[in-house]
């Protein structure tokens, strides 16, 4: 298990969990920062937070869009994306969008009660 702090105005933390040679990182909440890059390097399983869409008028360093998961995840060799912490009030299609503008590997809006396995 490691952990560092993530780019937020409230203290947060991304977690990655390595085991049995598979690992998954989940980026907590956090603005787009080049150090994610490196943290999340290599993980079979990025399980990110996209509460923003590029359309909107996003404050600095809150958290993310579709478009920095997909850069974040092919910047650092990610297998396999799980997007998370879409508010009801976010287009879960705009956050798709702008996902897809960034990422053509494998991917999937999480929606309550999704189980997934390494």
């Amino acid at each position: 298990l490691q952990a560092i702090r993530t780019s937020h105005p409230v203290e947060a933390y991304a977690v990655r969990l390595t085991a049995e040679g598979k690992s998954l990182v989940y980026t907590g909440d956090t603005g787009p920062e080049c150090e994610l890059v490196d943290f999340v390097a290599g993980a079979d399983v990025m399980l990110a937070e996209a509460s923003f869409v590029e359309s909107g008028t996003n404050p600095p360093e809150l958290h993310l869009t579709g478009t920095d998961v997909g850069q974040i995840a092919t910047s650092a060799g990610v297998g396999r994306i799980l997007v998370t912490h879409i508010p009801p009030w976010t287009d879960r299609t705009e956050v798709e969008r702008d996902l897809l503008a960034t990422w053509q590997g494998q991917y999937r809006l999480v929606e309550a009660g999704d189980v997934f396995e390494l």
